[in-house]
């Protein structure tokens, strides 16, 4: 019977990943309209109107994804599409480690695409 309780509780929606869907897709479409020339504008170097579907956010948005990550970003997001769309599937995975593990795996994409550019 507990056992019966527990699997509905665990197999159970959960809003927050609705919550994460949304910033991911906002990150999503800030990096996929993403114009180098919006680097100018929000730098003050040029006058001009933001080219992001997003507006000024969304050009904050990838500017910085692209500072952290460079072309790897690209891949990051990616994987955390991936990631998060997993959690909407039941049963739930398991979840020991894997933050630590997902950060590894950022950290490493970000170097390999560092290194051979």
């Amino acid at each position: 019977m507990t056992e019966h309780i527990d699997q509905n509780t665990k197999n159970k929606f959960r809003i927050r990943y609705v919550f994460y869907l949304v910033i991911l897709l906002l990150f999503l479409l800030s990096l996929l309209s993403h114009q180098a020339s919006d680097l100018a504008i929000l730098e003050g170097g040029a006058v001009g109107k933001v080219k992001n579907f997003v507006g000024p956010l969304g050009a904050w948005i990838s500017m910085w994804l692209f500072y952290l990550f460079g072309a790897a970003v690209y891949p990051v997001t990616v994987l955390l599409v991936m990631c998060l769309v997993r959690g909407f599937f039941p049963p739930a995975p398991e979840r020991k480690g894997y933050f630590c593990s997902l950060l590894c795996i950022l950290f490493g994409i970000t170097i390999l695409f560092a290194l051979y550019p």
